[in-house]
């Protein structure tokens, strides 16, 4: 976060996930949109998408980086602990998907 790279950060610890993209995208007046299938946890542990949205553990974080710095901030922490989940959008909707279908979908 020091370098710059870093636009925000959330921890997914109370809530999971959706609380976490919500929090963000209500802070930031901006939408979001996610792809759950992203979710290496989910695919290897075959959690349902209510499970992989809403699990809470401790020291994950969810970070918002502009699309040019994703690279370096890959070279700065363990690209393998690293997983793209989606894009954030102008319009402020949230949008959640797990493949083809719609988890969630809040203007």
């Amino acid at each position: 976060m020091r370098g710059g790279v870093v636009r925000a950060c959330h921890d997914l610890s109370e809530g999971g996930l959706a609380v976490a993209l919500a929090e963000m995208c209500i802070a930031g007046r901006l939408g979001a949109v996610v792809d759950l299938e992203r979710v290496r946890d989910w695919q290897t542990a075959e959690l349902t998408p209510a499970a992989a949205l809403f699990g809470e553990s401790n020291g994950r974080l969810g970070l918002e980086v502009k699309p040019g710095d994703a690279a370096a901030l890959g070279a700065l922490l363990a690209e393998e602990s690293l997983v793209r989940l989606g894009e954030v959008t102008a319009a402020p909707r949230l949008i959640v998907g797990a493949g083809d279908e719609a988890v969630v979908d809040l203007p």
